[in-house]
This record gives C-alpha cells, sequence and structure tokens, in this order.
C-alpha cells in the first residue's frame, strides 16, 4: 500500500550535517536526512522550501522519506491541496480588485450579486454587457513552460475544471487574469517583472483548447485526488487583450 504524500516547508537543515527537520502545514515536524532526498542534484535542503514527502517510523521517531522539492516552492504560502484555504484567499482578491483595479481599466465589474446566496458562483458581473465574468490571480510563473515550447514569463494556467465549469454554465463569460510575478527564479529559469490585467472571452480559450491549440499540463501529486483539479491549460497572455 502506497504512502500518502504530505506537504510542508523545510524548518531547518544543515548542511554539514546532512539533516534537519521538515514542518507540514498542519503543524508536524519531522526529521529529514540527506539520503532521503530524491531527485537528480539535490543533495541539501534550504530553509522555507517547500517540500512534498511521505512519513515512516524510524529510531528518531517519525522520519520524511522520498523527499522531493517542489517547483515554484518560494511562492507557496500554504498547502496547494487546501481548496477552502484559497477560495477563502480568492475572495479577498476579488474585493482588492474591483476596490483597486477597476477604476483603472475602464469597466463596469462588480462582485456577482448571486455571492451573497451561493459562494461558489461566478466571482463578477459585467454592468456595460450584462454577462459574467471571473478573475484569475496569479503570481507565479510557470517556470517549467519552457518544456511545452511557452515562456514561463507570459505564461498563465487554466484548470481543466473550470473549463469544463464554464462551458457548461457560463459560456459566454469573460475572463479576467490579474497577473503579478512575485516569484522571479527558480533554480536556472528566471523571468523579468511582470504586472498588469489582461481580459479574455471565454469561447477563445474553448476554442483554443478544443482545436488543440494549448498545453495541457498533469498534476501527478494530485491524481488521487478528488478535490482540486488534477491538470491546467496552459496559455500565453499575449493572446489577450491587455488592459493595463
Amino acid at each position: 500500500m502506497a504512502l500518502k504524500r504530505h506537504l510542508g516547508r523545510v524548518d531547518l537543515f544543515d548542511s554539514s550535517k546532512g539533516y534537519g527537520f521538515i514542518k507540514s502545514f498542519d503543524g508536524q515536524r519531522v526529521f529529514v536526512h540527506f539520503s532521503d532526498i530524491v531527485g537528480e542534484g539535490f543533495r541539501t535542503l534550504i530553509t522555507g522550501q517547500v517540500v512534498e514527502y511521505e512519513v515512516v517510523s524510524s529510531e528518531r521517531g517519525t522520519k520524511a522519506v522520498t523527499v522531493k522539492v517542489l517547483e515554484r516552492n518560494n511562492a507557496i504560502e500554504h498547502d496547494t491541496e487546501d481548496k477552502q484555504y484559497w477560495c477563502r484567499k480568492g475572495e479577498q482578491e476579488e474585493e482588492a480588485f474591483i476596490r483597486e483595479i477597476v477604476p483603472k481599466i475602464g469597466k463596469r465589474l462588480i462582485i456577482h450579486p448571486g455571492k451573497k446566496s451561493r459562494k461558489t458562483i461566478i466571482d463578477l458581473y459585467d454592468l456595460d454587457r450584462n454577462i459574467e465574468a471571473d478573475l484569475k490571480t496569479q503570481t507565479t510563473p510557470f517556470f517549467s513552460a519552457g518544456k511545452y515550447g511557452l515562456n514561463p514569463e507570459f505564461t498563465v494556467t487554466f484548470n481543466h475544471k473550470d473549463y469544463e465549469y464554464y462551458k457548461n454554465n457560463y459560456p459566454n463569460a469573460i475572463i479576467y487574469w490579474w497577473v503579478n510575478w512575485l516569484q522571479l527564479s527558480w533554480g536556472n529559469f528566471k523571468v523579468d517583472p511582470l504586472y498588469g490585467v489582461w481580459e479574455v472571452p471565454f469561447r477563445t480559450l474553448q476554442v483554443m483548447i478544443e482545436n488543440r491549440q494549448v498545453p495541457l499540463h498533469e498534476y501527478i501529486h494530485r491524481k488521487d485526488d478528488d478535490v482540486n483539479a488534477k491538470s491546467s491549460y496552459l496559455f500565453d497572455l499575449r493572446h489577450f487583450q491587455r488592459l493595463l
């Protein structure tokens, strides 16, 4: 039987001794030895890195094994699989977008009135066009986009679950991407700073997806996850209309 995979941050690692500790997002602290770190070139860990691992019993107590440093780790502020947390954060971002950004882009957008009774409804409503709209915020580049032939500086992700949801419920929606790269490098990958807002009709995304014009990235560690999206499409922002 496969062991459960956990997510946590490196709490402390002594590279001279080759061991340290990882603290999971739910607060459990476990021992880690360099021999249990997997991945080519990883002989040490850096405090604050986000890692994925399994836990076994050892003479020291609980021990982390098959430890893998996750891509985009510096920007992960919380367990990426905690959907409720990210939903709450999304609500805060929607309010900030309406308050700070909408006056700058010349749109009459409001928080969707239906959210008062149903939290899961689409984020926004366009008063000028009388259609639904949604907000996507992204603060970390998809650094490995190069393997799909894309430039990570301009690559954004769109969940397959969202594609199905909009297609069935809001096919005429407008999607807004609010992008601000807070992390500019990961390993050997680097991007320039990028900040702005882009607009695209969902139908444009749908056509690109159904014509197989965009790659689909599978999240390996979510194969058995029935809550979070298991895959995302990768889009180049330069195909959208820039508003800010």
